[in-house]
């Protein structure tokens, strides 16, 4: 009998599974499309020259655990930057931010996001 793989959403804290850490290139980046279909947004402000592939989550180690494979694939990333909170009463939120327009776009090509309000840049 083979054992289930522990659930990313059934864990109290979080973490990206270490078989997807381990996994192949094709694996990381389904579960990074995945997240960033979820959690993820493009910040484009081309007056400010300003280009973002940004992740918000509240649980600061599965950031830590994208960023891990965004490295792996060769991207820069921030550190992951928090906590924030938007309201006194609200869970703080943490981000982590790919800078610049050749790494918005080759994060594009690259993950090929599917969600429909970002599947274009």
């Amino acid at each position: 009998m083979v054992a289930a793989a522990s659930g990313f959403k059934e864990k109290s804290q979080r973490i990206v599974p270490q078989w997807i850490l381990e996994g192949n290139q094709e694996v990381r980046c389904a579960f990074t499309r995945g997240f960033f279909d979820a959690d993820g947004y493009y910040h484009i402000r081309p007056e400010e020259a300003d280009y973002r592939v940004r992740f918000g989550q509240s649980d600061p180690v599965v950031l830590e655990g994208i960023r891990d494979i965004l490295c792996r694939e060769g991207f820069k990333c921030s550190k992951v930057l928090g906590p924030y909170k938007s309201k006194q009463e609200a869970k703080p939120y943490y981000e982590l931010h790919l800078h610049g327009r050749m790494q918005m776009q080759r994060f594009h090509r690259k993950i090929r996001p599917c969600h429909p309000d970002k599947a274009c840049i």
